[in-house]
């Protein structure tokens, strides 16, 4: 009878692990499989007026603002497995699908469905490019990218240093997003969103802005800027006030559902300098000053 037990839970066991080992990293993060496999691909492409688009499934996307006329791009595959060659194989399936038009210029990177494989990508681009990014799980950075920015990442943090497009649009839907501007053009319009993930928004002192930001659960603070015609919510979850003179002004609208927001005060360019996107303990939701609107100001 222990016999006949012991076969029963032998055989649940091995049905429960999987093809893989486990390992970790030098983080200690989990992983499947011993072996890891790589391959390095370089491509270049003249932009132009036409927009960048970057399309992948799981990996990374860092950009980098450069004083190029091209694109450059370094694009690495990474595929794990039980054995090398396992880890090979899985590695061949992961693509590179390449297209363009006059309106735009597209690379997207797949996994197939192959667990346990990502594609890191890093792209020199002119400062000035128009940007389309999307990610499905990892993380996006931006340095000096100071053209129209489209931002996407279901499951991942976004960090941005050095902007000053017209328009910025930046949206996860579980991640932390830290953004800082260079400079706020004239009437630029800037959308940040989470559903869930804390914000750390960067602005030039002497930028011409009006700010709102809401959150769900979670607070506002800011730290370094001064604004006027102010408005909290009682329940500290929505703030709105504007900064400079108030004319041709930029719109800049940030929510997150479950986080906090942090406004600060200053012009970086590089993401070494990001603030943290967790609001400091000694911020305060407006600073003192002049009283707080009861109702949001007239537009």
């Amino acid at each position: 009878m222990r016999f006949a037990f012991l076969l029963l839970f032998l055989s649940l066991l091995a049905g429960c692990r999987s093809g893989d080992d486990v390992t970790s990293d030098e983080d200690g993060t989990l992983q499947l499989g011993r072996e890891e496999a790589r391959a390095m691909t370089e491509r270049a492409v003249q932009l132009g007026d036409r927009t960048l688009v970057l399309d992948s499934e799981k990996g990374s996307i860092t950009i980098v603002g450069t004083d190029t006329d091209e694109v450059r791009l370094r694009i690495e595959r990474i595929a794990r497995g039980a054995t090398l060659a396992s880890a090979q194989s899985r590695l061949e399936r992961l693509t590179i699908e390449e297209a363009g038009d006059d309106e735009i210029y597209q690379y997207a990177f797949r996994c197939n469905g192959v667990e346990g494989a990502r594609v890191e990508v890093v792209a020199e681009v002119p400062r000035d490019a128009r940007l389309n990014l999307a990610l499905e799980r990892g993380t996006i950075r931006l340095s000096g990218a100071a053209g129209d920015v489209t931002v996407e990442n279901e499951l991942g943090s976004v960090e941005a240093a050095g902007l000053a497009g017209r328009t910025v649009s930046i949206k996860t839907e579980l991640g932390d997003v830290q953004a800082a501007f260079a400079a706020l053009p004239a009437e630029a319009e800037v959308q940040i969103e989470t559903q869930n993930g804390n914000v750390a928004l960067t602005l030039p002192g002497d930028a011409g802005v009006r700010v709102d930001v809401q959150t769900q659960t979670g607070t506002i603070s800011t730290e370094g800027l001064t604004f006027t015609k102010r408005f909290l919510s009682p329940a500290g979850t929505r703030f709105s006030g504007r900064l400079g003179p108030g004319q041709n002004e930029a719109n800049i609208d940030v929510t997150t559902g479950v986080g906090s927001i942090s406004l600060h005060e200053g012009r970086i360019l590089t993401l070494d300098d990001l603030p943290s996107s967790v609001p400091t303990d000694d911020t305060t939701a407006v600073p003192p000053g002049a009283p707080v609107t009861p109702t949001p100001p007239a537009e």
